[in-house]
């Protein structure tokens, strides 16, 4: 078995909206950072965390983009069941065509250009080595969930098939998000699957 760890960390607000049909939106804010996170999934629920965590290796990671103009990640949330805390993991979406079009090539120009600043710290996440034709069966549960053959696919059965599906993979997320809902906020956190971009924007958030 082996361990991922992220080498840094930053502060990071998670704003999320939700609306009777059960399409969320969410906002990622990094302070100090002219970098935003914007997505959507299907879940029920409003919250804002304010004083959340952002952990992640590289920060060109934030701004690579596609072919297609666009930093995207595959991102699934959910609330640990040791700790408690809502956590978002980010799966960047690759293409064929990757190329980095915003963010500089030296680590430390691209700190400096977005704001990030070095805040080291270690998270730990299993990723044991398997075959790939195991995970990628695990996988595409998650892929087909809301099919027509899944009709019955409970929040727990996901969320025991994601963790099943990440422990088997080599692949660890590009980034992970944690963070307490306040108390005083009586919500649910349902586990919910989606996407999302990081831009830059002409002003830093504070």
């Amino acid at each position: 078995m082996t361990e991922f760890l992220y080498a840094y960390e930053h502060d990071c607000v998670l704003s999320y909206l939700g609306s009777p049909s059960s399409y969320m939106s969410f906002l990622f804010q990094l302070p100090n950072t002219n970098l935003v996170g914007i997505g959507a999934s299907y879940a029920l629920g409003s919250f804002e965390i304010g004083d959340g965590k952002i952990y992640y290796n590289d920060s060109e990671d934030f701004t690579k983009i596609t072919k297609f103009g666009v930093s995207a990640f595959k991102i699934i949330t959910y609330l640990e069941p040791e700790t408690k805390l809502v956590r978002v993991d980010f799966f960047k979406l690759k293409s064929k065509d990757l190329v980095n079009a915003t963010a500089p090539t030296d680590l430390s120009d691209s700190v400096a250009n977005t704001g990030l600043e070095n805040n080291t710290r270690d998270v730990a996440t299993t990723t044991p080595n398997t075959k790939e034709e195991e995970y990628l069966e695990a996988w595409q549960d998650l892929v087909d969930i809301d099919g027509p053959l899944k009709p019955d696919f409970t929040i727990e059965q996901l969320l025991q098939t994601y963790c099943g599906a990440l422990a088997m993979s080599n692949d660890a997320p590009t980034f992970v998000f944690k963070g307490k809902i306040p108390d005083n906020i009586k919500t649910e956190v349902e586990t919910s699957i989606g996407v999302l971009i990081f831009k830059e924007t002409s002003s830093t958030y504070l």
